[in-house]
């Protein structure tokens, strides 16, 4: 790894390089905040992950290392900017990105004004500033669960306030101490603490500049609505215990944005890199390596709407004898959501009338067909229905089950199926 500073729009920018092979398209890391730096990031899980890829971490104008803006100009037009600038200094054409928290937000914009210049796009319990009010209705419900409980009464008189949301967002964030906000962006203290001794060690201080500049900026549309022009393969993801952004913006960029997929870390709070280290990097090494998709599939979810039972077929043994919701492969020149009508109509017998819903999941795994390993993609859909109906399964299956969506997590043994109907029970 080598350091060096690279001067962009007249600022000093701190940037650490390694590159493992100059052919290779590199992976920016674009820290969060607003105004914070990339020292823990480095130490977990940059040391794992620079042993897979080639990567460039940089501290954006006026954070951590780098040099502060004389005119103290943070906008995001800026640190858009700026990242173009690096990446074109430093040879590039093209880059994968990957920003945690606001760098997720940050990555977002950054893909939606230079589209060319993505590759792949990772964003990691991204926020989304833009809707603000948003925003403070997931911290406010986060804070409200970790305050002590002597400072609740003062906490419902700022909330219940007719002040300015930014100043009702600072005055409710003036109640933290170290202890609270660990509480809040950790699901493990333990980790909290190991994550301020290295705070302490970097000597790194967040100046807050950049923060009154970006909190509750104005957009004619939200990063997340834009969010549906980007057309970059894109991973999300989110840790099931974040309090800071939550599951719920996640989970919009990944609804929002066509060719992405969602993944939930279930023992991770706002830094799934640190408390779930290794699965983070695993998914991540995966998503950056994956090039090719043999096969793509569809995974169709049936729903009664007032039993809130799931649809979950049973595969023959010669088909491993595993129990799924409706799942087939899309044949060419067909769209996914033929596919989906398709499919159930094979499967079941059933002709579907209603709404045909994406759902924020699209999986990446390995299967082998005829001993050779296949790389298969699949996307799921909801189908809610206004009744159950009798199945006439085809030869591949042996019997079905409407059942509760608990009673499906209990049937399959596959994490993407037990993900989805987790995701089901909050709808």
């Amino acid at each position: 790894m080598s350091e060096r500073y690279i001067k962009i729009n007249g600022i000093k920018h701190w940037v650490k390089l390694g590159i493992k092979n100059p052919e290779d398209t590199p992976l920016v890391i674009l820290h969060g905040g607003p105004g914070g730096f990339t020292y823990v990031y480095e130490k977990v899980p940059g040391q794992v992950l620079e042993k897979h890829q080639s990567v460039i971490y940089y501290e954006q104008r006026g954070c951590g290392r780098s040099e502060e803006p004389v005119d103290e100009k943070y906008s995001i037009e800026y640190l858009v900017d700026d990242l173009k600038k690096l990446i074109t200094q430093l040879g590039y054409s093209k880059v994968h990105l990957l920003g945690y928290s606001f760098g997720g937000e940050l990555a977002a914009e950054f893909t939606l004004v230079y589209p060319e210049m993505v590759e792949k796009l990772i964003l990691h319990t991204p926020s989304d500033m833009s809707d603000f009010k948003r925003i403070y209705r997931i911290q406010y419900e986060g804070i409200k669960s970790v305050l002590p409980s002597e400072k609740l009464p003062d906490l419902e008189s700022i909330h219940l306030s007719q002040i300015d949301l930014v100043e009702k967002y600072n005055k409710v964030w003036s109640l933290m101490d170290q202890t609270s906000s660990d509480k809040l962006l950790f699901h493990n203290q333990e980790h909290a603490k190991w994550n301020r001794e290295q705070w302490r060690q970097s000597g790194l201080v967040n100046t807050g500049k950049m923060a009154n500049q970006v909190l509750g900026r104005s957009r004619e549309k939200t990063v997340c609505e834009s969010a549906k022009q980007i057309m970059a393969k894109t991973l999300v993801i989110a840790g099931r215990h974040d309090k800071n952004v939550g599951v719920e913006i996640p989970m919009l960029y990944s609804q929002n944005i066509r060719n992405s997929s969602l993944i939930v870390l279930e023992n991770s709070g706002h830094f799934p890199d640190i408390e779930e280290s290794d699965l983070y990097v695993k998914e991540v090494v995966s998503f950056l390596s994956c090039n090719n998709v043999d096969r793509r599939n569809v995974q169709v979810y049936l729903l009664d709407k007032s039993s809130q039972k799931l649809l979950m077929l049973k595969r023959t043994a010669e088909k491993s004898g595993y129990w799924q919701p409706v799942c087939g492969g899309i044949e060419n020149n067909e769209s996914e959501v033929d596919a989906a009508i398709r499919e159930v109509k094979e499967e079941t017998g059933f002709d579907i009338v209603s709404e045909v819903k994406k759902l924020p999941f699209k999986f990446n795994y390995s299967e082998p067909k005829n001993d050779v390993p296949m790389q298969m993609e699949d996307t799921c859909y909801l189908v809610e229905l206004d009744a159950m109906f009798d199945v006439k399964f085809s030869h591949e299956h042996v019997t079905y089950e409407w059942c509760d969506l608990q009673t499906a997590r209990e049937l399959t043994d596959w994490k993407p199926i037990k993900e989805v109907c987790l995701y089901l029970k909050t709808l």
